[in-house]
């Protein structure tokens, strides 16, 4: 029995580090993901995205403020690295209401998200209130251009609509 532990530690480490490079060698859409979240949301093809809290999201990524690690999404401008920093995003909507917040919101996404498909939404829930934000801007001015769109084409959201400063990713 004393000679089996060693050989099942053996096996461990070696199936352990076989998962590790199968994970690290996965790419999905020409892009690796960095955490479970990233593989999510591109495994969905865009239709899912996570929010986290800050604490959560340092401990789930590996590196959020910048990385070396090219993003080979097709852009318009090309390829870029994704980095995360300040910014700005547009709220679309914030609700309180338990049993239709959430449902509110993510008919709100997708009707924007016809309406307006470069914009990225965000779907987040910070007890007790669902948000929804749309966008990724640098500038409080490039974010107050889209406001005014997006309050021409949905006047009865225009009300609840406003800027807020968030974290947002963008590619450089």
């Amino acid at each position: 029995m004393l000679m089996k532990a060693p050989i099942f530690l053996m096996a461990a480490v070696a199936l352990l580090a076989t998962s590790t490079s199968v994970t690290a060698q996965y790419v999905h859409g020409g892009r690796t993901p960095r955490s479970i979240v990233d593989s999510i949301e591109m495994k969905s093809g865009g239709k899912i995205r996570i929010v986290q809290s800050p604490a959560l999201q340092s401990i789930v990524f590996q590196d959020t403020v910048s990385t070396d690690a090219p993003d080979t999404t097709v852009r318009p401008g090309g390829r870029g690295v994704v980095k995360y920093g300040a910014g700005y995003r547009i709220q679309v909507y914030s609700d309180n209401k338990q049993h239709s917040a959430r449902v509110r919101a993510q008919q709100l996404a997708q009707m924007i998200g016809s309406g307006f498909p470069d914009l990225g939404q965000y779907l987040t829930y910070n007890a007790p209130y669902w948000r929804l934000r749309v966008g990724d801007f640098a500038t409080r001015e490039d974010a107050q251009r889209v406001l005014e769109q997006l309050k021409q084409e949905y006047p009865r959201l225009a009300g609840e609509m406003r800027l807020v400063r968030d974290r947002i990713k963008y590619v450089e």
